[in-house]
């Protein structure tokens, strides 16, 4: 008899995860299959540390853009959902899911090395998310001018370097590759975060600038950039 899967897309805040995890509980079990497509680097060990990281698929979204007016989403972007297992791709569980993701006709990309997609992830966010977060500069902003990549980069080359220090991987040459991440994207594109800040929202800044702060602090790299980032997006929050 072919094995039956039940799987959960945890697609959130990240200030949420806890209301959602208590929340869940009665609808976990033994074949369970959690895909979350959360910001950041540390939303599967959260999930997977209340309910078991063996149901976890590490994933997220990328060339994805969405601006949010009302009670209706415009779609700029449809995006792509990467996948993977920091074990084995050929985990039966990834398997499941991009079985499930051809019949929907989603695209994705199955990962080799899922930990370094994350932190290329984070990295781009914490450029990316945050310059738009006090300055209102869209995707095309930040194609268009070279002022608004500056920013980017200074904040993107901490992680990298606490990548380095961590053992995860990213180079310079990630960092530059994600410039050409705004290629597609609509020139009035919002990122989340300033979509966040116009709508008076909770932003996502513990995960990103916070988290780096956390990381450079144990790994011993200045993060003087994103301590502005955090300084500055908190600052803006209070101010609603």
């Amino acid at each position: 008899m072919e094995e039956l899967w039940i799987w959960y897309l945890f697609a959130l805040n990240f200030h949420n995860i806890p209301k959602t995890l208590k929340n869940m509980g009665k609808l976990i079990g033994e074949n369970t299959i959690i895909l979350s497509l959360l910001n950041g680097i540390d939303s599967e060990r959260i999930i997977g540390e209340t309910y078991g990281m063996d149901k976890m698929i590490y994933s997220y979204i990328n060339k994805i853009s969405g601006v949010k007016e009302g009670n209706m989403i415009n779609r700029g972007a449809k995006g792509i959902i990467h996948i993977g297992s920091i074990n084995d791709c050929n985990d039966s569980k990834i398997q499941e899911v991009a079985k499930f993701f051809d019949y929907c006709d989603i695209q994705y990309e199955i990962e080799d090395d899922i930990m370094k997609s994350l932190w290329w992830k984070l990295m781009l966010n914490v450029g990316v998310n945050q310059l738009a977060a006090i300055s209102g500069a869209t995707y095309g902003v930040v194609a268009e001018f070279q002022e608004a990549k500056n920013m980017m980069g200074a904040a993107m080359m901490e992680v990298v370097k606490i990548s380095q220090v961590e053992g995860t991987g990213l180079t310079d040459d990630d960092l530059y590759s994600c410039y050409s991440n705004f290629d597609n994207l609509p020139y009035g594109g919002k990122p989340s975060m300033l979509q966040d800040v116009e709508n008076k929202r909770k932003t996502e800044v513990e995960m990103f600038a916070g988290r780096i702060l956390e990381l450079g602090e144990k790994t011993g790299v200045p993060t003087p950039v994103n301590e502005f980032l955090f300084n500055a997006i908190k600052l803006i929050e209070k101010r609603y």
